[in-house]
């Protein structure tokens, strides 16, 4: 990155912000600031609440990050938060009604569907109506007692963790890691609790192409959807796809298959418990073949 071509927007010396000594998608050691934007030029009416926010890029997978001291504060202070969620309502459940398509594809025994970062429950709305038996996820407390008053549906205004120990086929986190400064953690525990479930996860986070910051750094402000300063400072981490597989692949991702859909990147995954199933099915292999050799069994190919 070119200094001086930073320097042609209202960057800021550093303030109080803090930033990712490792990669919060691929955990490697090489996240670099590009400086530090000016919230003013952003969010006029909350620019006094936070310091300046350092804006990072790892070079290994092309992630950017956006981390504020206030980030928390922020994603709280928005009280139209409700009002964005129902002026989506339409596109999200299209999008759901879609995804659960995909889901039933890919396994007809799901019944339960648990999900992290609900809302207001338009998804879990549309597999009540397939008969599935749902629960959500949200800390927004308004969209959630909107969702239960309205649709009548059980959603709980509280963090998800896996110690719960919850019975589901499928868990659904759909643009929600973006939004966290740990992301690591979440994965761990829903990786935990899916492979003790021996179900299937839906994992999806916006995706930003390699080198999407660079053609926004002089217009901040831009409505374009790869634009990340569009979305600051609500969400913290601004993944690339290679940096998203990374993370779910630390935490033994497997079977993913992507989600072809234009409203985020991502895919469905399962997690392996302990020891692979792959490899535990060459293990068996090789037993197999041993105990054929010892005894000198020669068998048909129908039996493979």
């Amino acid at each position: 990155m070119n200094a001086d071509k930073i320097a042609t927007i209202d960057w800021l010396e550093p303030g109080n912000g803090q930033h990712y000594r490792f990669c919060p998608a691929c955990a490697k050691d090489t996240v670099d600031i590009l400086g530090y934007v000016d919230l003013k030029q952003l969010r006029p009416g909350l620019a006094d609440r936070v310091p300046p926010i350092p804006v990072a890029r790892c070079r290994f997978c092309d992630t950017y990050t956006t981390i504020s001291a206030c980030n928390e504060k922020f994603q709280g202070a928005a009280t139209n938060a409700l009002n964005f969620h129902l002026s989506l309502e339409k596109r999200n459940r299209e999008a759901g009604r879609h995804l659960l398509n995909q889901l039933n594809n890919y396994s007809r025994t799901i019944r339960r569907i648990l999900e992290i970062g609900c809302g207001p429950g338009f998804l879990l709305d549309e597999a009540r109506k397939k008969g599935l038996h749902v629960v959500g996820y949200d800390i927004d407390e308004q969209a959630v007692e909107y969702g239960r008053r309205t649709f009548g549906i059980d959603l709980r205004s509280e963090l998800w963790c896996s110690a719960k120990n919850e019975h589901f086929d499928a868990l659904l986190c759909i643009s929600c890691l973006e939004h966290l400064e740990d992301p690591e953690s979440m994965v761990e525990n829903i990786a935990r609790s899916v492979a003790s479930n021996d179900a299937v996860a839906v994992l999806s986070v916006p995706i930003y192409p390699e080198g999407s910051i660079y053609p926004y750094l002089n217009d901040v402000k831009s409505e374009d959807h790869f634009n990340i300063f569009r979305l600051v400072p609500w969400h913290t981490i601004h993944f690339s796809d290679f940096g998203f597989r990374a993370l779910v692949g630390r935490h033994r991702a497997y079977n993913y298959i992507s989600i072809p859909t234009p409203l985020w990147g991502g895919g469905m995954m399962r997690f392996e418990r302990g020891e692979s199933a792959q490899r535990l099915g060459r293990r068996l292999s090789l037993l197999w073949k041993a105990l054929i050799k010892r005894f000198r069994y020669a068998p048909d190919k129908k039996d493979f």
